[in-house]
Order: structure tokens, then C-alpha cells, then sequence
């Protein structure tokens, strides 16, 4: 019954002491690389390459919450390019709309900005977003039904 006990004690202590520890990379006295927890007389170089311990709770805690900001992280990337995908099926569809019906150099116009949203979905959508503030600091120009003269300027409604 002792031997057991003290077995018992003994593999515990092993146990526990086992999760903590470093280890260092030094090179011997041969020249040769050697990894050892404890460095020796005659061993040069050593440096710690690495140091485990058995998590405290908190450290626990803190890596549980961190992964699960990286999972929310990740879903909602998944999300967003479900979104993008979803916002350049529907700037496509628009523009083949726009290109029926039409012809000549209208249609190539619009067949290069197609190749372009397939390519590269954020420059396309930057560009866009570029074309229409150009399009907005513009003098907006109307023709009056009265005369059919163009009126520079006038507010359209």
C-alpha cells in the first residue's frame, strides 16, 4: 500500500512539473546543435527558443474570448464576401441591362467596365464611386421646353 502511494506521489509531481519548463538551442562541444532544457558546462549559443507553462484561468479565459473574436472576425468577413459577391452580381446584371439595346461604342465602354468588376471588384467600385462625385461637382445643364435652349446651371427636377 506505501509503494503505491509513494508511486502515486511520485508520478504527480512528475506530472505537474511536466507542463512547465524552456527549452534553449545551444551548440555543444562537438559543434553540434543540441535542444535541452538545461543547459550544460561546455554548451555555447544557448538561447531560449521557447517557454511553456500550464495556463493560469485567466490566461485561459483570455485565449477562449480571443478565439471567439476570431471566430465572430472571421464570420463576418464571410459575410462580407457573401455581400460583395451578392453587390457585384447586381452592378452586372445593371450593366448588361445598360448594354442591351445600345451599340457601337457605348457597348464596348460598358463591356470594359464589366472585365473590370470581374477582375477587381474594390477598384471597380472606387472608380465608380469616383465617376459619380466627378459627375455630382458638374453644372448640371437642362433644355428649356419653352425655347429648347440649353439653360446651364438649371436645377433639374
Amino acid at each position: 500500500m506505501k509503494r503505491i502511494i509513494l508511486t502515486l506521489c511520485i508520478f504527480f509531481a512528475l506530472v505537474t512539473t511536466a507542463y512547465a519548463g524552456e527549452l534553449y538551442h545551444c551548440i555543444g562541444s562537438n559543434g553540434k546543435s543540441i535542444i535541452t532544457d538545461t543547459p550544460q558546462d561546455g554548451m555555447t549559443k544557448c538561447v531560449l527558443k521557447d517557454s511553456y507553462d500550464e495556463p493560469t484561468p485567466q490566461e485561459r479565459a483570455q485565449r477562449q474570448r480571443q478565439s471567439k473574436y476570431q471566430r465572430e472576425a472571421e464570420e463576418t468577413v464571410n459575410e462580407s464576401g457573401n455581400q460583395i459577391k451578392k453587390r457585384v452580381a447586381l452592378e452586372k446584371k445593371y450593366l448588361e441591362r445598360k448594354k442591351s439595346g445600345s451599340s457601337g461604342a457605348f457597348v464596348d465602354a460598358v463591356d470594359e467596365r464589366i472585365k473590370e468588376l470581374e477582375n477587381d471588384p474594390d477598384q471597380y467600385f472606387y472608380n465608380k464611386e469616383q465617376r459619380e462625385k466627378a459627375a455630382a461637382s458638374q453644372p448640371k445643364t437642362a433644355i428649356d421646353p419653352r425655347t429648347g435652349q440649353v439653360v446651364p446651371g438649371a436645377i433639374i427636377h
